[in-house]
This record gives C-alpha cells, sequence and structure tokens, in this order.
C-alpha cells in the first residue's frame, strides 16, 4: 500500500506551517455526528491538522440521537425558536445521548486516527457555568462563565478536547447548552484563531428554496434584518446568535460551511478558500 502523502497531503503540510499552535474551535452538530459516513470524514480531516501542531477543540450537540432515544421511550422532542424544549426527564435523555453516546462515538474515531483525544462535557471541572435561559425552555442553561483550567492543561499536554454541550450551576443543576453558542463562548475565552459552525447545509441563504441565494459573506446588520424578516429561523438562529456573539466582540474567522463535503473543513481552515458563509 502507497503510505506516501499525495500531491493534496503536501500542500497541506506547506501551508499549515504557519499555523503550528494555533487554536481553531469547531462545532459540529449531531445530525453529521450520527452519520458514520461523515463522521470518519470530519475526524479524519481534523485529526490531518492535529498532528500538524495545530490545536483543536471540538464542541458537538446530538440533536438527531437525542430525537432517537427520546423516541425509543415516547417523548416527543419540543422545540421554541430552535431551542430544545429539556424538562427533567428530557434532561436524562440529553446527558445519555450527548455524552454517553456521541461523545463515546467521537472519541472512538479519533482514537483510530492516532490521536489523543479527550471527552468531556462543560460539566466537568466546572468548565461552563451557567444559569436557567428561559423558564419556558426548562433546563436549557444560559452560560455565565467559561472556566479554561481543564481546556488548557488539555491543549498544553498535546490533547484534543472533545466537549459535549452540558453545563453546571452552583448548585450541581445540570443544563443542555445550544452547542452553537457554547462553541461561541470557548472561542472567545480561547481568544481561537478561527471559528468554524459545521452544518449539513452550505451556509446562510438568503432564500432557502433558491439554491442561488447563498451567502458568501453576511454582515452583522444583514443577520439582524434577515431575522427581524424572518429569513432566518429554526436551528440557523443559535448559529447565527454564536457568529455575532463572536463577531461583536472580537474579529475572528468565523464561517459557517457544509461538513457532509470532503475536504470542505481543510480547505476552509488551512487554504482559507471562500466556502459556505463568512461572518463579517
Amino acid at each position: 500500500m502507497n503510505t506516501y502523502p499525495s500531491a493534496y497531503e503536501k500542500n497541506i503540510i506547506i501551508k499549515s506551517k504557519d499555523l503550528k499552535g494555533n487554536i481553531f474551535v469547531i462545532k459540529c452538530g449531531g445530525s453529521l455526528l450520527s452519520n458514520k459516513i461523515y463522521l470518519d470524514q470530519i475526524i479524519k480531516e481534523i485529526s490531518q491538522m492535529y498532528h500538524l501542531g495545530i490545536k483543536i477543540i471540538l464542541i458537538h450537540g446530538g440533536g438527531n440521537e437525542i430525537n432517537d432515544i427520546s423516541k425509543k421511550f415516547h417523548i416527543s422532542p419540543k422545540f421554541l425558536n430552535g431551542q430544545r424544549i429539556t424538562d427533567k426527564e428530557t434532561m436524562e435523555i440529553v446527558q445519555l445521548s450527548l455524552h454517553g453516546k456521541t461523545n463515546r462515538n467521537i472519541i472512538s474515531c479519533f482514537n483510530k486516527y492516532n490521536v489523543n483525544s479527550v471527552g468531556m462535557s462543560g460539566q466537568d471541572s466546572n468548565t461552563i457555568e451557567a444559569n436557567i435561559r428561559d423558564e419556558k425552555l426548562g433546563y436549557v442553561g444560559n452560560i455565565t462563565h467559561v472556566n479554561l483550567n481543564l481546556i488548557e492543561h488539555l491543549l498544553n499536554g498535546n490533547y484534543l478536547p472533545v466537549i459535549s454541550s452540558l453545563a453546571t450551576d452552583k448548585q450541581g443543576n445540570t443544563y443542555n447548552i445550544n452547542a452553537d453558542i457554547m462553541a461561541a463562548e470557548i472561542a472567545l475565552a480561547t481568544s481561537a484563531d478561527k471559528f468554524l459552525i459545521l452544518s449539513d447545509i452550505d451556509g446562510i441563504y438568503d432564500d432557502f428554496s433558491n439554491k442561488n441565494s447563498l451567502y458568501n459573506e453576511i454582515s452583522l446588520n444583514q443577520i439582524k434584518k434577515g431575522v427581524d424578516d424572518n429569513k432566518f429561523t429554526n436551528g440557523m438562529l443559535p448559529k447565527l446568535e454564536a457568529c455575532s456573539l463572536i463577531i461583536n466582540k472580537k474579529k475572528m474567522n468565523c464561517q459557517i460551511i457544509n461538513g457532509k463535503i470532503k475536504n470542505n473543513i481543510l480547505e476552509s481552515l488551512i487554504f482559507n478558500k471562500s466556502i459556505g458563509t463568512k461572518i463579517i
């Protein structure tokens, strides 16, 4: 078997030399992670960057798995503006799905590519502290503090943190956190160099029914107008909120791309290609 790097892999090595030590925060949605083909493809690309000395933090949700397990227990998922309504019963399912299954699957895949990954949630070492976001949403948290001690310890030890979107408060309550928002808060706290959201669509559309209306770039003013005009709804809202949070506080490279397309992650983060939608 040919073990020599391809021309594309050689180009990755060359392009990534100046990126060694950079911090990239990547958020991946549950719809991608529940598909074994997409999961392997995504983890392989992230692993390539890890082995070239780039520090990666991966934050994940688990929407599809949560829905599947809920159905097994005959619980119908409920949403409000793209946010899952989480009562006590649902919270148990969220924990089982996010950290008991999805997180473990990701770690197993990283093991395949010889990556020193560590699975954790925002609960570990009080990494993500939260309080209740909205009574209507139940145990859905609003992040109040990001404690970097554990994350920095892992990065400094050449470990790749894989973080499920759970948090805790001072009283020991557990909260479901939107993974997009958690990823944005971690990116800001770590002063990351790049922030990437992996979606199952190409990016942000002015009109989703018109595939030619994809925004290559979108400003905060355009985002606000689109939200006000109800152009952007459901699951896209927290993604836009996360990106707006980052751009408002730090001029960080911030993109939403299709994680289903091979090499999109590398093209975006290593080669700075104009893929998906960049928030400016």
